[in-house]
């Protein structure tokens, strides 16, 4: 389970650290896509776990699968934690997900249970902000 959130920066190499927990759950091979506006990091698993839900929700709403399942395994590449723990997040899907790229870049690294998501800092804030609010209000109405 991914857990934990933490603001890295991009290396000279457009790589960042993952903590220790994080990458320990990651197991070293992962999937890196963009998704809901952030870059998302799976395990192996994990992102089969994805795709099938990917590819049986457009099924059900009477999407194409194939144009889906073909634009989301596009915009996805294969990853792997280095001895150190650090993962390189591709500049062209640092760029599609608005985050930019480049030395220095902040981005915040956010454990999500099943996978590991990246955000630029302002879009983190705000949706944090928000997060507060609704995670509030899910413990009080489920009499958590």
């Amino acid at each position: 389970m991914f857990v934990g959130n933490s603001k890295r920066k991009l290396d000279d190499k457009g790589r960042i650290v993952l903590s220790a927990a994080l990458r320990d759950e990651l197991d070293g091979l992962g999937y890196i896509a963009v998704a809901d506006g952030c870059l998302a990091i799976w395990t192996d698993a994990g992102y089969r776990n994805f795709t099938d839900e990917l590819r049986r929700r457009v099924r059900e709403a009477g999407e194409l699968p194939n144009v889906v399942l073909r634009k989301v395994s596009a915009d996805t590449e294969r990853i792997r934690a280095d001895s150190q723990g650090r993962v390189t997040l591709p500049a062209p899907l640092l760029d599609k997900a608005g985050i930019g790229s480049g030395p220095g870049t902040e981005v915040v690294v956010n454990g999500a249970i099943d996978r590991i998501e990246i955000w630029g800092p302002t879009t983190w804030d705000a949706l944090s902000s928000e997060g507060n609010d609704a995670l509030q209000d899910a413990i009080r109405e489920g009499g958590l």
